[in-house]
């Protein structure tokens, strides 16, 4: 049994079978409202509307710095060894700001209809613009 491993060595070993000095922890889904929470300030890290609204006002590149910055940050802090890391949309693409129909319902470009979810903190989709006729009620 290895001791001191860091985590890359952790993983790797664990999952050639082997017994490393412990069992490989990560979490797959923290909230913004815990990561902001345990890092001490604000994140677009799980995000999820905030980070959609930033996205919409020419914000990327801010977004991608704190995705970055803060998914390290928090696994060190947490002590984790594995640590999901999500797709970011393009430098190169545009990103659409959907029209706003009523307070926190939106319409994308292709019509589908968005409404803000205060539980969630999602845009949920409500209306699907390719859904057969009948399947929204």
């Amino acid at each position: 049994m290895g001791v001191g491993m860091t985590p890359k060595e952790r993983v790797k070993t664990a999952l050639r079978h082997q017994e490393p000095d412990r069992v490989p922890i990560g979490e797959i889904i923290v909230e913004c409202e815990m990561v902001e929470q345990v890092l001490g300030h604000e994140s677009f890290l799980r995000g999820h509307f905030k980070t959609d609204k930033a996205y919409w006002e020419g914000h990327r590149d801010e977004v991608v710095d704190s995705l970055k910055r803060d998914t390290v940050e928090l696994a060190k802090k947490l002590e984790l060894d594995v640590v999901p890391v999500w797709l970011v949309p393009s430098k190169h693409q545009e990103i659409k700001r959907p029209k706003q129909l009523a307070e926190g319902v939106y319409e994308d470009e292709k019509g589908n209809i968005l409404q803000y979810s205060d539980v969630s903190k999602w845009l949920i989709t409500v209306k699907d613009a390719d859904a057969e006729p009948g399947l929204w009620r």
